[in-house]
């Protein structure tokens, strides 16, 4: 009788431990199963002046300096005032300060292009420096090949009434959340000369009010765009 009680004990114990390894692991299979249903988090770096990190600390090494409009994926739980984050365009992973960014719930759209050929850039940025104010716009469309073409105009408009301006053109490739500009082309032409740091154009995620390119803003706010017809180059 007393060998059967301690082998009833042993087996009963036995069960215990395995019911236990059951719970857990099915508790644990239910969490990672939960985590996977749930949607990416994407933020967009609020302002320029901030870098992503090394480590989650503030004196850590630098991975990349940060650039108003440039969207991360959050790839870790925070850790502090920090979070671990992945560039969806560069791949750079690395820790920043969720102070700098502005989170969104919406899905990542890429910039929308015109449906027809664009000749003067509504989505500009105008800087003012001593002799006068610099303007540059930024425009894209769909071509007829499919492919999305990509119009630059840069404008100088001196405090003495003159003028200067010119255009570029490119090819670029619609992602989720942004426009990958990878080749330089002439006006009219169907291919062109591959550019050896790509431009990226991000949407503007969390206001829809334009693009970003190289942490500035580039918005409607000229209606009427750019007329250079008239000008001298």
């Amino acid at each position: 009788m007393k060998i059967f009680s301690n082998k009833t004990r042993l087996f009963k114990s036995i069960l215990t431990v395995s019911a236990a390894i059951a719970v857990i692991i099915t508790t644990s299979c239910l969490s990672n199963a939960q985590k996977a249903d749930l949607p990416p988090t994407y933020v967009a770096v609020k302002h320029n002046g901030a870098d992503l990190l090394t480590a989650p600390k503030a004196g850590a090494s630098t991975v990349a300096p940060l650039k108003m409009g440039e969207i991360y994926r959050l790839i870790g739980e925070p850790v502090g005032k920090y979070v671990k984050a992945r560039n969806i365009a560069t791949g750079a992973e690395g820790y920043l300060e969720t102070a700098v960014v502005n989170h969104t719930d919406s899905p990542l759209t890429s910039p929308t292009p015109a449906d027809e050929e664009v000749s003067e850039p509504l989505l500009v940025n105008v800087e003012t420096f001593g002799q006068g104010e610099s303007i540059v716009g930024w425009d894209f469309w769909k071509a007829p090949d499919g492919s999305i073409r990509v119009i630059e105009s840069r404008t100088v408009v001196y405090n003495d009434g003159r003028a200067r301006a010119n255009q570029s053109y490119y090819k670029a490739t619609a992602m989720d959340g942004y426009l990958l500009v990878t080749e330089s082309v002439d006006y009219g032409a169907e291919n062109g000369t591959k550019l050896e740091t790509p431009i990226i154009i991000w949407h503007d995620i969390v206001d829809n009010a334009g693009v970003f390119i190289d942490g500035k803003l580039y918005a409607p706010n000229n209606p009427g765009g750019i007329d250079t017809d008239d000008w001298d180059n």
